[in-house]
């Protein structure tokens, strides 16, 4: 019998100290630095060649809309959908007078159509995957509306390296905002409720973000930030490398 409970006794030890590591690894996780890369969608993440105007004039096109349409008209309805696209849902009291004049699920449809039109760029994926295979965290770093995201996400392609990632930064913060409060991505102020909302601010030194608009890079920098303006995949390379203290491990680990 006391054989019985010694063993019982044992098992309880054993599962109790697998508990108690379980949870210390929890714990250590959770203080440990988190290296990180904040990569911007249009322009980084999803190739730059991309003509707004033209993707938008094809799903027109494709929908049968600009057969009845004004060039007045046509005008008028590529600023909604800019609007859509880029910023999720309208607000802005001209763009409700805009959306008013057409069909709410056909301008989702739309949306859907001229999101899909950008494909991923290839060359930047791959670096994404380098860096993951480093160990980095990656995180995408956009204000796009959630429409146009789930819309990206259900591309085969985009869904594809979406794995990489962690999480979208700019959905999280603009979760955390009030309706009424519109802070523009190139406002330091964006970055700072960025990085409190995802819990990032007490590892910026070891945050970079990447951006193609300069003016968006100065915001990040102004919160901060290490951040690099996207040209090309090389230079991403080099002065990710630079930024985050492993100067040409990146490229290394590219051929390797």
């Amino acid at each position: 019998m006391s054989k019985s409970l010694g063993i019982i006794t044992t098992a309880a030890l054993v599962a109790n100290c697998a508990c108690a590591q379980v949870q210390h690894e929890e714990s250590t996780a959770m203080l440990a630095p988190r290296k990180a890369v904040i990569l911007d969608l249009h322009g980084v993440v999803l190739d730059k060649n991309f003509s707004f105007t033209k993707a938008c004039t094809a799903a027109l096109r494709k929908k049968g809309w600009l057969r009845n349409m004004s060039r007045e008209q046509v005008t008028e309805l590529l600023k909604l959908l800019r609007h859509r696209v880029m910023n999720g849902p309208v607000s802005d009291d001209s763009l409700v007078a805009i959306a008013k004049k057409y069909d709410n699920e056909a301008l989702a449809e739309l949306v859907v159509e001229i999101v899909n039109a950008r494909g991923v760029n290839p060359v930047v994926v791959e670096r994404i995957k380098t860096l993951q295979r480093m160990g980095f965290e990656l995180i995408i770093g956009s204000d796009i509306g959630q429409t146009a995201y789930e819309a990206l996400a259900q591309q085969e392609e985009f869904a594809a390296v979406k794995r990489c990632f962690s999480g979208v930064a700019g959905t999280t913060v603009s979760d955390a905002m009030q309706p009424t409060d519109t802070v523009m991505k190139s406002s330091a102020t964006y970055f700072d409720r960025l990085l409190a909302a995802n819990s990032l601010r007490k590892d910026v030194d070891l945050i970079v973000f990447v951006d193609d608009n300069a003016k968006i890079v100065a915001a990040a920098r102004d919160a901060g930030l290490k951040a690099i303006q996207f040209d090309n995949p090389d230079q991403l390379d080099t002065e990710l490398g630079e930024a985050l203290g492993i100067v040409n491990q990146i490229a290394d680990a590219q051929t390797a």
